[in-house]
């Protein structure tokens, strides 16, 4: 959906130039139907990951270009492990795979960084709710939603789906209520995302 040029003309494009030693280009889309993967890789692309992107699936398909060893395990997508997600704040799985290729100081900077993105897009929503702009808050919660999931939020990631969702729906019922719980995952997030890396980071750091 990038405005002129989609992904597979930009791959085909950057094919052309003749690149020596050029990178695996992977797609990262929606779309994981059959005839799906093989346009994305008729057009050149090396390989794809199906939205919604998870760290770890993002992790260990770099992993398999890049030939390394370090494998990291999937989060349960069972009915059980998806009611466990909802209700956590940060997955330990995910942070635990993330510590496997990135420092203390980058881990803490990557969600610090998610805090500030996050507080501006909530403010948007609030904003954009006094107007009934319904179209424009599913934009920022969508965005939430995959970054969120990516960083293993889960909390937030969950909420977010469920207004999506319900806004794509056009069902609008509940859509104060649940936005207010989106708003207090946030501030249960801000409050205990520092205290949570540190343990991760001290656990790690004892065990070693």
């Amino acid at each position: 959906q990038m405005p002129q040029m989609d992904g597979t003309t930009a791959t085909s494009e950057i094919k052309k130039l003749g690149i020596p030693n050029l990178p695996p280009i992977i797609a990262m889309t929606a779309y994981a139907m059959e005839e799906d993967r093989e346009k994305f890789l008729s057009a050149g692309m090396d390989d794809y990951i199906a939205k919604p992107i998870k760290s770890e699936v993002l992790i260990n398909k770099i992993a398999d270009k890049l030939n390394l060893n370090e494998k990291i395990g999937y989060i349960s997508s069972t009915k059980e492990g998806l009611e466990t997600r909802k209700n956590t704040i940060i997955s330990d799985e995910v942070l635990k795979s993330m510590m496997v290729f990135v420092d203390k100081e980058t881990l803490i900077g990557i969600f610090t960084e998610f805090e500030e993105e996050t507080k501006n897009q909530l403010e948007e929503v609030k904003r954009l709710f006094t107007f009934g702009d319904f179209k424009n808050i599913q934009s920022h919660l969508h965005t939430l939603k995959g970054t969120a999931g990516t960083l293993g939020v889960e909390k937030l990631e969950s909420q977010s789906r469920l207004i999506e969702s319900n806004i794509k729906q056009n069902n609008f019922e509940n859509i104060t209520e649940n936005l207010n719980l989106l708003y207090e995952a946030f501030e249960e997030f801000k409050t205990n995302y520092y205290l949570i890396l540190n343990n991760l980071i001290y656990e790690k750091s004892f065990s070693s």
